[in-house]
């Protein structure tokens, strides 16, 4: 399994680098939705002049602020649907999926057919 599923701070901080830039004119109506306030949005307009940024830097700031008790994926994906982005909503429902049903690897199961055997050299009693 990639680091990056494992570790929560890397799967968010990779999942906050694929849908931050992407928020587009929805960034402050998906802002407020996450309880920021308008200075605190200009702030974060102020920190950077790629609109582009604006996007991984409020979803990693409202990470910090959140307790051990909420779910950020249920709230993320919440905010995103009001602000109209269910395009975005998905991806973190999907990033999400991935991240919690990894494969199940099972062995394969025996074989009951003499031929699989190794020490059968002798083929042509099969034949």
């Amino acid at each position: 399994m990639a680091e990056a599923e494992t570790n929560p701070d890397k799967w968010y901080a990779k999942l906050f680098q694929k849908i931050g830039p992407e928020m587009g004119a929805e960034f402050e109506k998906i802002g407020t939705n996450l309880g920021f306030t308008n200075a605190e949005l200009d702030n974060i307009r102020d920190s950077s002049r790629h609109a582009k940024n604006w996007g991984f830097k409020l979803l990693t700031e409202w990470k910090q602020k959140l307790t051990k008790e909420q779910n950020p994926v249920a709230l993320l994906k919440e905010a995103l649907t009001e602000a109209n982005r269910g395009d975005l909503a998905t991806i973190v429902e999907q990033e999400d999926d991935k991240r919690n049903h990894t494969p199940l690897h099972l062995p394969s199961p025996p074989t009951d057919d003499p031929r699989d055997e190794p020490d059968n050299q002798n083929n042509d009693y099969y034949t």
